[in-house]
């Protein structure tokens, strides 16, 4: 699996989603992150561009952007912030550039999936040495 190199500075992270679905909101929670849900791709940036994140995680599933659009502008911002993608299911083509795209890990997995804080603790929580 790949582990993501994060902003060890700061333990917020950007979600773009959702308010009404906590499932990822609680599972960074249960990590010890300060998750921070916008729906908003603008506001989302704005946040970005303004304050220390960790990384970006994005609920493929609920968020109303285009999510590949929005991986290429955090990209701009900050070139090496990890951004994990959270979708249901597979949705389109999307996908393969979304993959492609330099620190982007994609996790085929409900939001609601009891796994998926084991998954984004392997991820995002730093290794001690």
């Amino acid at each position: 699996m790949v582990r993501a190199e994060t902003n060890s500075r700061s333990n917020t992270i950007l979600i773009l989603g959702d308010h009404n679905h906590h499932g990822l909101e609680g599972a960074l929670a249960d990590l010890g992150f300060t998750p921070v849900v916008w729906s908003s791709a603008l506001h989302s940036l704005d946040k970005l561009r303004s304050q220390p994140i960790h990384a970006v995680v994005i609920d493929r599933d609920v968020a109303h952007a285009d999510v590949l659009e929005f991986i290429l502008n955090v990209r701009d911002i900050n070139a090496h912030i990890p951004i994990v993608v959270v979708a249901h299911r597979k949705q389109d083509q999307t996908d393969e550039a979304m993959r492609q795209q330099s620190q982007v890990i994609y996790i085929q997995a409900s939001s609601q999936d009891p796994q998926l804080c084991e998954t984004l603790s392997q991820l995002l929580v730093p290794e001690k040495n």
